[in-house]
């Protein structure tokens, strides 16, 4: 190789070989758990539930997945970005709508904001067992390739 060639080639070289050392540094940091579409609806006796929050807890441990219902009751599921399902796994799902109270009564001698309405207090328009942890009886498996999920919720 002539003199020349070869000064060229050192310079070259140190470069790929920061690039590549960047690209493994780069590569290497922590990697998001597999996800997979999670979509459905939700009901509350047989009628859709519009505007509650269903939530996808992973059993083992995890970042939940979060969606909300549209006026037919339809949801799909986020964890990491818009509309990427749940982790694959054994959920917990929760389900949660509240009606909000009037407000605060504000009177002349009151400005502090007190005392409360009691009807100021949010109402959950759906049975508690539902919208906790500890109490949900929805227990859903999150695999690749699911079908849509019909989550039928009683009032009783």
């Amino acid at each position: 190789m002539n003199r020349l060639a070869a000064n060229y080639l050192r310079p070259v070289s140190v470069v790929l070989a920061v690039a590549l050392g960047a690209g493994i540094v780069c590569g290497c940091g922590p990697s998001r758990p597999p996800t997979a579409l999670v979509s459905g609806e939700v009901t509350l006796e047989g009628e859709p539930l519009s505007s509650a929050a269903v939530t996808f807890t992973p059993v083992a441990g995890g970042r939940p997945a979060y969606g909300a219902t549209d006026a037919e009751g339809h949801f799909r599921l986020s964890t990491f970005s818009a509309d990427d399902g749940a982790i694959l796994g054994e959920h917990i799902a929760t389900i949660s709508k509240e009606e909000p109270g009037s407000g605060v009564i504000i009177e002349e001698g009151n400005l502090d904001g007190g005392p409360v309405d009691p009807s100021a207090t949010p109402t959950s328009l759906v049975p508690s067992r539902y919208s906790r942890v500890d109490t949900s009886p929805l227990r859903y498996t999150v695999t690749d390739a699911m079908a849509p999920i019909e989550i039928a919720l009683s009032a009783e």
